[in-house]
């Protein structure tokens, strides 16, 4: 009798297990769908407009206090990234009107439009992939580990990004981008603000150094020497 009851409180068991199990893949798989039409869906994204507004009036409090979660992360980066293609979309129309030149701008068209559309594609990959290589400096200089932390860091310094693409402009959109970035890693990784300037160019300096190298292996030696079609040409 009592291993019957045993049996039975077994079998009660597995079956709540296997109706937690299924109830947990259902809400996943809509928690997963309704991050996706966040992402894709313009509403949520127009709530983060006040973050732009948060981060350019006082970088270093909004950073400091912020501890948003990847959804959120994601959304704001999207809202970026789909504003800074209107803002140049706008630049390039206006251009191509005092010009006179409509016919070359129907494909830039296109192209806009899909990448508006699948902006969150581009985001997700400039919030994961920027967020890994700040989060690696952070490692190395700081000795922290603190990966939403870098994700933040990358998709609200984006805000630089709005400013428009013009002469003298974007390079104010360059430094903007680096001093949110700087202020962003202080304040969320907690570290001083020399050690975060160092983490923050330490990826261009390294750019710059591949670039330099390339430039003299396989560029230089060609301009020097002349390449051997030329050679053969003048023969």
């Amino acid at each position: 009798m009592k291993n019957k009851e045993v049996t039975g409180i077994v079998h009660i068991n597995k079956f709540s297990l296997l109706q937690h199990i299924q109830k947990s893949l259902y809400n996943s798989k809509i928690t997963n769908k309704r991050m996706k039409w966040k992402l894709f869906g313009v509403t949520e994204q127009i709530k983060q407009i006040p973050k732009i507004w948060l981060i350019v009036k006082n970088p270093a409090k909004f950073f400091q206090k912020n501890k948003d979660n990847e959804e959120n992360i994601l959304i704001f980066a999207t809202l970026t990234t789909r504003l800074s293609l209107i803002i140049d979309f706008v630049r390039n129309l206006i251009i191509s009107l005092v010009e006179s030149a409509y016919e070359p701008f129907v494909l830039p068209i296109i192209l806009y439009l899909t990448a508006f559309i699948f902006a969150p594609v581009l985001a997700w990959l400039g919030v994961k992939i920027g967020g890994f290589f700040t989060n690696l400096f952070v490692r190395i200089f700081a000795k922290k580990n603190d990966y939403p932390a870098a994700q933040r860091v990358i998709a609200y310094s984006s805000v630089a990004g709005l400013i428009p693409n013009l002469p003298f402009l974007s390079i104010v959109g360059v430094i903007l981008y680096f001093v949110f970035e700087i202020i962003g890693v202080s304040k969320q990784y907690k570290i001083s603000y020399p050690l975060s300037v160092l983490i923050s160019i330490t990826p261009i300096l390294i750019l710059l150094v591949l670039m330099a190298f390339f430039v003299l292996v396989f560029i230089l030696p060609v301009f020097l020497l002349g390449s051997p079609v030329s050679g053969e040409a003048i023969k």
